[in-house]
């Protein structure tokens, strides 16, 4: 969270395009209310960490794409559950 003075925004914010990144312009009227706000939406973006047991085999499989393909394995599987959820109708988010 980068919070600056109203009117005063740093040059180096111009470019902000960054998904986990979160700059709101403030006064000394508005900063409680900002803050809260920026805050909340933080807490919307972080990572839950989910740690699971695999097979041998499964996991030789992650190995093989990490390596052959240069993908993490966490992205590999993040990747499979998002395309998943995009076409279970059931799902609601």
């Amino acid at each position: 969270i980068i919070l600056y003075l109203e009117g005063h925004k740093p040059h180096i914010l111009q470019d902000e395009g960054q998904d986990l990144l979160f700059i709101y312009e403030y006064s000394l009227s508005s900063l409680s209310a900002i803050l809260s706000r920026a805050i909340d939406e933080a807490r919307e973006k972080v990572d839950v960490r989910f740690n699971f047991y695999i097979s041998p085999e499964i996991g030789r499989y992650l190995d093989w794409i990490s390596q052959t393909k240069k993908l993490p394995r966490s992205v590999f599987l993040r990747g499979l559950v998002e395309r998943h959820m995009h076409v279970d109708k059931e799902y609601r988010d």
